[in-house]
């Protein structure tokens, strides 16, 4: 015998979140390989600057916009005078959102979809096992359709576990569309 018991969503604080998709600061610019490029946080005071180095967008490359359609380029460069100047403000929005996160103004969660199940072999004695798919580096200003879209992809994998333990896609189903999978 079998049954779920529970399903539950879980959003917590991601305390190791992994920010190098952004940049790094540095009180210099440290120059390690000959792809990095350092902006200055303060261009109006360079004696006390912080230096930034993004992740993406500096050095500008050309082949980087490849994947761009030229309709969509045409775009960029009329809004921000060339696609060199547009990666130079995606990099600096990139540090705004890094000192963003520093300063607390947002940031990283895991969410998690936890199955509670009960299995007896003579419906007496019960063995609860808790099944989880989760995610973190989620930002926690995401918008919550971005969000249920993650948890409905998290139900699409727990229904693979479920089926393992022997569970039909009906009572998979009446689980995980159940008002406390919400």
């Amino acid at each position: 015998m079998k049954r779920i018991t529970n399903v539950k969503v879980i959003t917590t604080t991601d305390d190791m979140p992994d920010l190098s998709f952004l940049g790094e600061f540095s009180r210099k610019p440290l120059y390690r390989h000959k792809n990095e490029a350092w902006i200055p946080t303060d261009p109006d005071n360079m004696r006390h600057t912080i230096w930034f180095s993004p992740c993406n967008h500096l050095p500008h490359k050309e082949e980087n916009w490849r994947h761009v359609s030229e309709e969509d380029k045409q775009k960029v460069i009329k809004e921000f005078g060339s696609l060199r100047k547009a990666d130079i403000h995606y990099a600096y929005e990139d540090m705004r959102r890094l000192q963003a996160y520093e300063n607390g103004k947002w940031y990283m969660e895991i969410i998690a979809l936890v199955v509670t199940i009960q299995v007896s072999e003579d419906g007496t004695h019960w063995v609860t096992q808790d099944l989880v798919e989760s995610i973190g580096g989620i930002e926690s200003d995401s918008d919550d359709e971005y969000k249920n879209m993650i948890i409905n992809e998290m139900k699409e994998e727990m229904k693979s576990q479920l089926r393992s333990w022997g569970f039909d896609d009906d009572e998979i189903a009446n689980a995980l569309n159940r008002e406390w999978a919400k």
